[in-house]
């Protein structure tokens, strides 16, 4: 026996923008809707509303986000998830430009219907877990690769075949699972001897392409949290601290001489000759070609 269809208040799509598909027809009655956005422009948030039988995960891996939750507005960053009950009148109040989130819905099991093929104690904790998480936001950056497995296995597993069910079965046990562990781990935070060494290296290295979900994967942190600990420790995000260290460098090259400023550009990792000039100008009000002439008259004057 099937459940009932949900009556949903948005269309299935799968756009460049926004994907919404269902795992009904694979045989996972509990996701009626799952979602990837990846919006290239500001898009108007929903209204406040709630979803009927259903838990909303929403896991945001771009943009900031804030979460009206019950009349109370919350900030979600990158690499933070938000869960909303059935009950809970909730929403996003906007959608900026470049957000990029994944969402879900989890439809809570009823009566007997079953729930992945669990065993009924297994699947007791499982529900519990999740619905206890209703108002909840918490580090859940761990959670992207298990998002984007199922969205793998939508588009490229054969439908109906005996592999698809149970790949997808697998991905969406394995998710739920996560979702319930990550929201009891504390927040790990980096700490100042990691930001101090990725800080170091920036300055020695100023060449070097740094990026930040690299650097958090690497010291086993989120990107949100290496993002707020490096800004406190350095007065600078990580991109805008490794720009400066590139034009600290780039005047150490200009006035030994031996280089011309496309070759200067590109060791230091500068995408053009174009592109340094102008970052450089940004930095110092003149020119790289300028700059030797700026230094010693400025030099000449102080004299």
């Amino acid at each position: 026996m099937k459940r009932p269809p949900l009556k949903l208040t948005f269309a299935y799509s799968d756009t460049s923008e926004r994907k919404v598909i269902s795992l009904e027809n694979d045989g996972i009655a509990c996701i009626p809707v799952i979602g990837f956005d990846n919006y290239r422009k500001v898009w108007k948030g929903p209204e406040i509303h709630c979803h009927p039988e259903c838990m909303e995960i929403s896991l945001c891996l771009r943009g900031g986000l804030d979460f009206e939750f019950r009349g109370e507005v919350r900030k979600l960053m990158p690499g933070n998830v938000a869960v909303a009950g059935p009950d809970d009148p909730h929403r996003f109040r906007s959608y900026p430009k470049r957000l990029s989130k994944y969402w879900m819905l989890f439809r809570i099991p009823k009566g007997n219907f079953p729930l992945l093929s669990l065993s009924q104690k297994e699947a007791k904790w499982l529900v519990n877990g999740l619905t206890s998480l209703s108002g909840a936001i918490f580090d859940g950056e761990r959670l992207e690769p298990f998002f984007r497995r199922i969205f793998r296995i939508y588009d490229t597993v054969p439908q109906k075949s005996p592999e698809r069910s149970l790949l997808m079965r697998s991905a969406v046990t394995e998710l739920l699972i996560r979702i319930v562990e990550c929201s009891k781990l504390p927040p790990k935070m980096a700490t100042n001897a990691q930001v101090k060494e990725i800080m170091e290296a920036m300055i020695e290295h100023p060449e070097a392409d740094y990026p930040v979900s690299a650097l958090a994967e690497k010291a086993g942190i989120s990107r949100s949290n290496l993002l707020t600990r490096f800004k406190k420790f350095t007065g600078l995000p990580p991109h805008t601290f490794l720009m400066a260290q590139r034009i600290r460098r780039a005047k150490e090259l200009i006035e030994q001489g031996d280089r011309s400023v496309s070759a200067i550009a590109d060791s230091l990792g500068f995408s053009s000759s174009q592109h340094f000039a102008t970052c450089f100008r940004q930095a110092t009000g003149r020119m790289p070609s300028e700059w030797n002439g700026y230094r010693f008259k400025k030099k000449g004057v102080q004299q």
